[in-house]
Parts: structure tokens; sequence; C-alpha cells
């Protein structure tokens, strides 16, 4: 396998994290052709000349593809952080023609060749997806949703923030068509939105679950020293490295700004950003900068 197909999701709230995230990917990526999609929005997309730009070393081995989608499809339902677009996750077959992919989100960032997953391509015909379990559904941040309202057993709950899809399955069982229905019907209880749905639809034994090392979620007291593993690192939680004032807290911002310096958003600074809209997210996550501020990690 010489080629292999890249999907993000993401607006322009998001597009440094798009911008970081595939430097990071290309920079240790050993295969010979990439062709990347990011679905992003018609009102508030990111852009494809500037990422060509980033991405410029990489030209010889890239394909790029900026898709706009309507997303008003999901206008009706609850957000994330009151974002609905992540909901977009869900179309991935309806909007990209390929049989195989690799799904990332934007808070990834990669320390591994990613030609290392190549076994499991060789098992992805059997499965929808293959991703890392995070937990069990019982356990999870929807747990009243699982145990109480549609009574599924205390199975693995996967984080989708990395996800191998067989998008040829997707289309074949039509899953589409059930990630729709599930969400207009229990929207209200997505906690985590599309990964809310994900882990109540699909069935347990149609996901594989993945190696941690493909998506080592890291968090505000994460030590140094397990960021110098090969991995795929995910980071979780608020604030996000573009978050406003990030740069200040932050204790991993070293990693960004690593691969941030050789984009086009070598001098991104979130408070020359400052905006009503990343005021009111920071007053909403208020309490996860304490906890960075306070409980970050040191070492």
């Amino acid at each position: 396998m010489n080629n292999i197909n890249i999907i993000l999701v993401a607006d322009k709230n998001v597009e440094v994290g798009v911008h970081v995230t595939l430097f990071s990917l290309l920079n240790k990526s050993s295969y010979e052709s990439h062709t990347i999609y990011v679905i992003t929005t018609k009102e508030n997309g990111i852009s494809e000349n500037r990422l060509k730009k980033s991405l410029i070393k990489f030209d010889n081995k890239c394909n790029y593809h900026v898709i706009q989608f309507d997303d008003s499809i999901f206008s009706t339902f609850k957000g994330l952080h009151g974002n609905t677009f992540i909901y977009s996750k869900l179309a991935l077959a309806e909007l990209i023609k390929v049989s195989y992919a690799l799904y990332l989100d934007v808070d990834v960032i990669l320390n591994i060749d990613i030609r290392e997953m190549n076994q499991y391509f060789e098992l992805l015909p059997q499965y929808l997806i293959m991703a890392n379990v995070e937990t069990s559904k019982h356990n999870s941040i929807e747990k009243e949703l699982f145990k109480n309202i549609l009574k599924q057993n205390d199975e693995s709950y996967y984080n989708t923030g990395v996800m191998l899809v067989n998008l040829d399955l997707w289309r074949k069982k039509n899953v589409f068509s059930s990630f729709l229905s599930f969400t207009k019907e229990f929207h209200l209880f997505c906690s985590t939105a599309d990964q809310t749905v994900f882990n109540a639809v699909i069935e347990n034994n149609l996901i594989y679950n993945l190696p941690k090392e493909f998506n080592f979620r890291v968090e505000y007291n994460t030590v140094r020293e397990k960021l110098k593993n090969k991995a795929i690192f995910h980071f979780y939680g608020r604030p996000k490295h573009w978050d406003l004032l990030a740069e200040f807290v932050h204790p991993q911002f070293y990693i960004f700004k690593e691969h941030i310096k050789e984009t086009d958003f070598k001098s991104y600074k979130s408070y020359k950003n400052i905006s009503i809209k990343s005021i009111r997210k920071l007053i909403k996550t208020y309490k996860s900068y304490l906890k960075v501020i306070f409980y970050g990690a040191k070492s």
C-alpha cells in the first residue's frame, strides 16, 4: 500500500489545528502518496491555499481536497461547546467516495510513522471502524443514556478522535441513515456529540480495538517523558493549543509550537485573534484552565 487517504473535519475556528496535525503526520510518514480530505463549512471554511502553503515541502507526495459541506442538517442538534459541525463525521461515507481512510481529529499531533498502521488496514474489511477503547459504556460521560435509556450492556466505549474507517461498509450498511435517526431522537443526551452516536449505533463486534499508541490521550497532567514515545498524541480536554491564552497555560504547548513554526500559522498568537466567541469559550471552560494552571504537568 503506497497511498493512504486521510480525513479531517474542521471549520475556521480550528484551522490552525488542521495545519499542525497534517504537518506532523507528513513529517513522519514514509508513505509515497497521501490523499488528504478536509471537510469544512461553506460559510466558515478553511483556506485550501493556506493549507498548501503550510505543506509545500510535501507537495511531491500529497493531493489535497477541501470539501465544503452544508451542515444545516445538524443545526437542530445539541452541539459540542455550541458547535454542531463536528457531526459531519457521521457523513464521511456520503462525502468521500473512497474505500478506506484514516480519520483524525485536529487536536492530534503525530510522533509516529502512520505506515505502522498498515497491518490494521489489512483487517479493516471486517469492521466499520477501528478505534481505541477509552472506557466502558457504563463508566462513560453518557452512562445514563447507555445504561438506563438504551439498556445497552456494559461494553467497550471507544474514543473516535483517531479512527480507521471502512467507508465501503458504511455505505453498504447505510449507517449514515442510522446515525441520523439516532441523533434526531437522542441528541440531547449526546454529551460528546458524534462520539456518543458512534458508540450507541455501531455494534461492538463491528469495531476493532486499536492499540493505545494510535490514540494516546494527553491530559493536563501527562508528564513530559511520555510525550517522547512513538505515538499519535490526542490532546484531550480544554484548553486546546489554539484557544485563547493557551500558549501561556497549556503544559504541552511546546509540542504544538515545534510544529506550528513550520506552517503558514507560524506567527499565530491566540490573543491577536481574540473575539467574543473565544472569550465566551474561555469563560465556559474556565475550570479546565484552572486545572491546567494549578495541577498541570511540571516535569
